[in-house]
């Protein structure tokens, strides 16, 4: 059934209150707006504002729930029986959420591990231990710093979006992310271990080149080789 211009109006009511909640909240923090701060960002009055969203913590989850939900289902993928991830795809995932919301780089920052709001806490936690699970996995394959999978997701989750803010417009962000998060996470920085230094080619001495050795030649140089 077509949706009716009410319902579609209604629609478009509840996503601006949605945008301009997520956007309070990178502007103050969660606890830095008010509902009425919400209805005029959005353009609606009070009323409308309490008629889609009956208490603060109902609009919050609504502002948030979609970016952990697409979050968590992309660290499930990575995490799935079978597959060995690698702290590359960590750094990847980290980039691509960055990327997808590039113009909300402080969501990571906004959101702090415990939060005044009963029903964002679950979304949260269950974020963090699955991100933590993702960086356990990884350590079946690299050595993690310190072998603490703990350690290395605090590591990461506080410091991917500032190294982001830094580096995120250039050519080279998500190659130059990898780099840095290799470095910061892994034992030795996720290098490979180095094998023999090559050694330069011996330079003749003068001795082998007036004889020939050591030059291809089988005389002094200028010298012409006999037929045989």
């Amino acid at each position: 059934m077509p949706e009716t211009r009410f319902e579609a109006r209604k629609r478009s009511t509840h996503e601006r209150l949605r945008e301009a909640a997520l956007e309070l909240i990178l502007d103050g923090g969660l606890d830095g707006f008010s509902m009425d701060d919400a209805a005029s960002r959005a353009d609606v009055s009070r009323a409308t504002l309490f008629n889609h969203y009956g208490t603060k913590d109902d609009l919050v989850r609504a502002a948030v729930e979609p970016i952990f939900a697409q979050a968590l289902s992309r660290i499930e993928a990575l995490a799935a029986p079978g597959r060995s991830p690698r702290m590359s795809d960590v750094a990847a995932f980290c980039f691509d959420v960055w990327a997808g919301h590039r113009d909300r780089a402080g969501f990571a920052d906004a959101i702090p591990g415990r939060c005044p709001f009963p029903s964002l806490s679950p979304m949260h936690d269950a974020f963090t231990e699955a991100f933590g699970r993702l960086v356990a996995r990884v350590g079946e394959s690299e050595r993690l710093r310190a072998g603490d999978p703990a350690l290395c997701t605090a590591l990461i989750l506080g410091c991917f979006a500032p190294a982001l803010r830094a580096i995120g417009e250039r050519p080279d962000a998500k190659d130059l992310f990898a780099d840095c998060l290799a470095s910061l996470a892994l034992e030795d920085g996720g290098a490979r271990r180095p094998g023999p230094t090559p050694q330069p080619p011996e330079r003749p001495s003068a001795e082998r080149i007036r004889s020939g050795t050591g030059t291809g030649q089988s005389g002094p140089p200028g010298a012409k080789r006999g037929s045989s």
